[in-house]
């Protein structure tokens, strides 16, 4: 978000952020707040309520519902970034109050697996009001064609529109070759297969482990899972384990910044057989740098990495990707061809500049079509 409301501003937008603590991160998100504010965002941050249940996962804030109330008439339009939440709930309700028109972006949570949880609260808290929130919003916005077809089964008829998540290719640091190698000597040689993500069973790890079992050079190759363990680094490791594999991955819970872009500089392919992704920023940054991909079909980003010729993608089965990656690793040429097209796509279609035109056209053509509301 930070990055289409940078690119909105150097369109000729004024966008202002309010938003709660929850989740947020002084450490990593501080700085990047300061960046965004010293082009111009304004980002309010609101207390949250100190219940466990209110503040913590339903983002229950008075003080942001105070702001808003106060506020909210003196803007022309209203992008509203989550649902399930009750920031959500209250700026929804105001700006039908005020007749302000709202977009909402359910950041992939109409998705199959994200329904699935918490699935109880969801029916019920969607029956009685998140179909009323989104059946009233003038769009919806997705970041994918796979997402939007995903969120007709929640049985929205709001009409929607598809705007990509953007990156700056001219703000990725310098980094030399081998930087990363330096601090991970166990990689050695060897031909790096990144997976950077958060380590859920959504995301599939443990099938990386299961195709590097199925490759004969495999002595050749290092698995590096960079992201926090939520839930599937015990099944990875199980199965690296089973095979005699586990000097064959490296573990690293975070990476950021300089070292991250190294990591995927000093990277052979990038893998994400994930079975549930409404888009894959990941991937993005993958192809920003020049690295061939292999992705699940079920990645939002896929139709555009086979269209354009990027990467690869293949179904999730570990036959297929032990396969698909040795062919990927044998042809130097094909690969080489493929990053440049994934660098070419970024700059002319995922570029921050090109996503928030879009967006702002986006805003034009929904103040055009409803102008002040009735």
């Amino acid at each position: 978000m930070r990055e289409l409301c940078s690119g909105l501003i150097q369109n000729g937008c004024a966008v202002t952020i309010y938003t709660t603590w929850r989740g947020h991160d002084e450490k990593t998100d501080g700085p990047m707040d300061q960046q965004v504010r010293s082009l111009g965002v304004s980002i309010e941050h609101f207390p949250e309520h100190p219940w466990n249940w209110l503040g913590q996962r339903y983002a229950f804030s008075p003080a942001l519902k105070e702001a808003l109330e106060k506020n909210l008439s003196s803007f022309d339009i209203v992008h509203i970034h989550s649902i399930w939440l009750y920031p959500t709930l209250i700026a929804s309700r105001l700006c039908r109050r005020f007749k302000i028109p709202y977009i909402i972006s359910p950041c992939g949570a109409l998705d199959p697996y994200g329904m699935q949880r918490r699935s109880w609260f969801k029916r019920c808290y969607g029956f009685l009001i998140e179909r009323f929130t989104l059946m009233h919003a003038q769009r919806i916005h997705f970041t994918s064609p796979l997402e939007a077809a995903r969120a007709e089964r929640f049985g929205t008829v709001t009409p929607h529109s598809v705007v990509p998540r953007s990156i700056r290719p001219e703000l990725i640091p310098a980094t030399h070759s081998g930087d990363f190698r330096k601090k991970y000597p166990e990689i050695g040689n060897r031909s790096i297969l990144l997976f950077l993500g958060r380590m859920h069973p959504k995301k599939r790890p443990a099938l990386l482990a299961c195709a590097l079992s199925q490759i004969t050079s495999k002595e050749k190759l290092q698995l590096v899972f960079v992201g926090p363990n939520e839930g599937a680094v015990n099944s990875v490791q199980a199965v690296l384990k089973k095979n005699n594999l586990s000097g064959h991955a490296t573990f690293i819970p975070s990476l950021s910044g300089v070292e991250k872009w190294a990591c995927y500089r000093d990277s052979q392919l990038f893998l994400l057989p994930s079975r549930d992704e409404n888009f894959g920023v990941s991937v993005l940054e993958a192809m920003a740098i020049g690295l061939p991909v292999l992705v699940s079909p079920e990645v939002g980003i896929a139709a555009w990495i086979a269209r354009n010729q990027c990467g690869r993608v293949e179904t999730a089965h570990s036959k297929i990707w032990a396969e698909a990656i040795v062919s990927l690793l044998e042809n130097r040429t094909e690969t080489e061809a493929m990053g440049k097209a994934g660098q070419q796509l970024v700059s002319t279609v995922f570029s921050t500049q090109t996503v928030a035109q879009s967006m702002r056209h986006l805003y034009e053509q929904v103040l055009q079509e409803y102008g002040p509301l009735p």
